[in-house]
């Protein structure tokens, strides 16, 4: 059988840690955190490097077995669901973040790199990454590429696929292919565009090129709650539905912002739920909690509340 030569091939390549076959230790992988649907694999492999899982791939096309790319599992969408008869490779032991240029803002890692931890890597630089999943903490860039992952950060800094510049893939055939590149202005068809929420379906990504942003000075968290949904969703409608906002004082032009929640006092932006970040000078702490209450009241705000720390998270 197919499988069976699969997993004797498998055998050469991975100490028996890190192929595991037994039922007990399938369990965990047959699902991810949509736990409505499991399927159990054949084997799950425990790859460490871009060779294994380069060769892991040429394997399984040579034996015509089916395989799943699995980071966390974090998905609520069955995106790392096996396919039966088939295999799993996971990638979270590929967790090097392998180069970091503070000057060019590009960080190229493994995708088996958690979320949060570009963030952590960039900020001795002033650098953060943008998207952030709600499992950021948890969730791998892997993962965030197959499914071109948002965040609150998203409305404002656009998805995943916004932020990766390039990507080195084995493709489903074992061939191992370069995207893009470091350069924001690439030439040419948008490969890493295509590739970028595909879902795993052209590929297993062994590199990706993340463009970085800097750090807003400072920031304020936000609270806005809103008495219908209707009232919350004009706030940040795309388009205004013809209603004029409030002016800045100065009667200068008000900018238009992609949440169009605009500023009315010193042309800060501000986006309901998220952070406050001064476009001048930075603020005081008490400046900039005035500010955004002044702001979102302007949106028909029903009860504003800010974080007692300037740069704190409301949830």
């Amino acid at each position: 059988m197919p499988v069976d030569a699969l997993l004797a091939a498998l055998g050469e390549l991975y100490p028996p840690k890190r192929l595991l076959t037994e039922r007990a230790q399938l369990v965990p992988f047959e699902s991810d955190a949509l736990t409505a649907f499991r399927a159990r694999p054949e084997a799950v492999v425990l790859a460490e490097t871009q060779a294994e899982v380069i060769e892991t791939v040429r394997l399984c096309h040579r034996e015509s077995v089916p395989f799943v790319a699995r980071g966390s599992g974090t998905s609520l969408s069955g995106g790392s669901l096996p396919v039966e008869g088939g295999i799993v490779i996971a990638l979270n032991r590929l967790n090097r973040v392998l180069h970091l240029d503070p000057d060019q803002r590009i960080a190229v890692v493994e995708p088996g790199v958690i979320n949060d931890h570009v963030s952590r890597a960039a900020a001795p630089h002033g650098l953060a990454y943008a998207p952030d999943p709600s499992s950021q903490s948890v969730c791998t860039i892997g993962g965030n590429l197959a499914f071109n992952s948002g965040g609150a950060h998203c409305l404002k800094h656009g998805m995943t696929a916004n932020h990766v510049l390039g990507i080195k893939a084995v493709l489903p055939d074992g061939e191992v292919v370069s995207l893009g590149g470091e350069s924001t202005e690439p030439v040419g068809p948008d490969w890493t565009g295509m590739f970028c929420g595909s879902e795993g379906l052209f590929g297993i990504a062994l590199e990706v090129t993340l463009r970085l942003i800097p750090v807003a000075e400072t920031t304020h968290t936000v609270l806005a709650g809103y008495d219908s949904t209707q009232a919350a969703g004009d706030a940040v409608a795309e388009e205004d539905q013809g209603r004029e906002r409030a002016a800045p004082e100065d009667g200068a032009e008000v900018p238009q912002l992609p949440l169009r929640v605009r500023p009315v006092v010193h042309h800060r932006q501000v986006e309901v739920g998220d952070r406050l970040a001064g476009e001048d000078e930075p603020a005081g702490r008490g400046e900039t909690g005035l500010e955004a209450r002044q702001v979102v009241r302007a949106q028909g705000l029903r009860r504003p509340h800010s974080a007692p720390e300037p740069g704190g998270r409301v949830h």
